[in-house]
């Protein structure tokens, strides 16, 4: 009877316990069906550095998570207990273009599952050169060719630098040309603004970068046409003027 009994016990334990390590049921962040299974990370090769990736998360039918870890060390991958995923030292993608991360999860009664992991390192060459500013230049009625609108200005997050910039929409009549290398816009040979006619352009202006000639970025320009431009600096420049003006005055 004794016998039994403990056999019972026996039986019991290493059922429980065969239950605890299923109860781990599958993962959200990857999505995977089940205990273990493949998933997918994406990272920029600019990434920053301890600061948060992306977040795993694995579902379980018993009361909670109690922590995630990675099966292997994975130079330069860091995994908090809450399942954070961090990077400790630059990624190069000219360098390494993927790594393959097996991260753990178990829950409070002892239920493991595992997600394998392909984390893919991008090119930042594929992301799209960057415009400094808005721009919403002012120019003056009846400006004529090369009279200056303004510069436009971008940076490609490759470290390279621009290869072309080119107005790629809203140059109603041809109005405006750009010089390629300088981002210069200046009024068009052959143009008279009027703005009885035209008082605003809304310029597209595309800058290619030289790594990668189909990565572009873009920015609109609203250009208006007037009779007399806010210029800030000759405001404060005629306002010196007048007071020196007045002291020399006073003086006499």
């Amino acid at each position: 009877m004794k016998r039994t009994w403990i056999s019972v016990i026996v039986l019991v334990f290493f059922s429980a316990l065969e239950n605890g390590y299923a109860a781990i049921d599958g993962w959200t962040e990857p999505t995977i069906s089940g205990a273990d299974g493949p998933g997918t990370t994406t990272i920029p090769e600019d990434q920053t550095l301890n600061t948060m990736i992306v977040t795993y998360v694995a579902t379980t039918d018993a009361t909670s998570i109690a922590s995630y870890s990675l099966v292997t060390a994975v130079t330069p991958f860091a995994l908090s207990a809450a399942g954070g995923l961090t990077i400790t030292a630059a990624l190069d993608f000219e360098t390494v273009t993927s790594y393959t991360l097996k991260v753990k999860a178990e829950d409070n009664i002892g239920g493991v599952g595992t997600a394998t992991i392909a984390v893919t390192v991008t090119d930042v060459a594929d992301t799209p050169p960057v415009f400094s500013t808005a721009y919403t230049p002012c120019i003056l009625d009846g400006s004529q060719e090369d009279a200056t609108l303004t510069t436009v200005t971008a940076t490609p997050k490759n470290g390279a630098t621009i290869a072309t910039y080119s107005i790629t929409d809203g140059n109603t009549g041809t109005a405006f040309k750009i010089d390629p290398t300088s981002g210069l816009i200046q009024v068009a040979a052959g143009i008279t603004l009027d703005k009885s006619a035209l008082a605003t352009y809304d310029l597209e202006v595309t800058a290619t970068d030289d790594a990668n000639p189909t990565n572009t970025g873009t920015t609109n320009l609203s250009a208006t046409v007037k009779d007399v431009c806010d210029n800030s600096s000759s405001s404060i420049t005629f306002s010196a003027f007048v007071l020196l003006l007045s002291f020399l005055v006073a003086k006499v």
